[in-house]
This record gives structure tokens, C-alpha cells and sequence, in this order.
């Protein structure tokens, strides 16, 4: 997924939603208050490289969610983490 510079409509909704949910709040992956801060000025925070921070959070977020819900199927299944067969 490449940085976006310039976060606006539908892309800064998209970050949004998936950095204020309940699941994402409650995963604690970022500082209290850091998202609450992006959010109110979207464009102003940026990486070294100009990117935008939100978004990298937002992304970051995303992977969080997507081991998350990996974790949750493979303990489903009775596979348990770090083992190995034998």
C-alpha cells in the first residue's frame, strides 16, 4: 500500500473509522491522546519521507487487526502458538 502525502474524504474516513473503533481502542497500540491529535489536524503530521502519519498509523492498525483475527482463527482450529510438532 503506498504513503499517501495528502489525506482527504473517503481515505481519511477510511483511517477514521479503523483508528476510533472500539477493537482498535481497545488493542492499546498507540499513545493515549496521539490519534485524537492526528485526527484534529490530518495533514500536518508527517513521516521524514512526507508521508502522512495518520495514515501510517491507520495502516499499522490494519496489520494489528488482521493478526488479531489470525490468532482468533487459528485457536479455532486448536493450533497453539509456538509449538511445534512431534
Amino acid at each position: 500500500m503506498p504513503a499517501l502525502v495528502q489525506l482527504e474524504g473517503r481515505y481519511l474516513e477510511l483511517v477514521r473509522d479503523a483508528l476510533t473503533a472500539p477493537a482498535a481502542r481497545e488493542r492499546e497500540l498507540f499513545a493515549p491522546g496521539l490519534i485524537d491529535t492526528l485526527l484534529a489536524a490530518p495533514n500536518e503530521h508527517r513521516t521524514p519521507s512526507g508521508a502522512s502519519q495518520l495514515w501510517q498509523l491507520g495502516r499499522a492498525g490494519d496489520v494489528a487487526a488482521g493478526v488479531q483475527r489470525l490468532k482468533v482463527r487459528i485457536s479455532d482450529i486448536g493450533v497453539g502458538y509456538g509449538r511445534t510438532g512431534g
